[in-house]
């Protein structure tokens, strides 16, 4: 007999998630793979991101030029030359 942690779901996959459903707060091994999946999507998905972002395939220069620490009268706060103000 197999031990528990060989045991094969559908399509040969582990069923793992469905084991750790009552951790999770799921009630049913479909939830416990739909949350599964969801979870293997947003993981696929943020790493196709920060691989876009290590290719230098977006352009983040506008949030950086527009965004950080204000000055008392709304100027954004400069240390590197920029803006008349010193470098530090």
């Amino acid at each position: 007999m197999p031990s528990p942690g060989n045991h094969k779901g559908v399509d040969g996959v582990p069923d793992r998630p469905a084991r750790e459903g009552p951790e999770h707060g799921t009630k049913t091994k479909a939830k416990a793979v739909r949350l599964a999946m969801e979870d293997a999507v947003k993981r696929h998905l943020r790493q196709e991101f920060f691989d876009a972002m290590d290719a230098g395939e977006l352009d983040f220069s506008e949030i950086v030029e527009t965004t950080g620490p204000r000055d008392a009268d709304g100027s954004l706060k400069r240390h590197n030359g920029q803006n008349g103000d010193p470098a530090a």
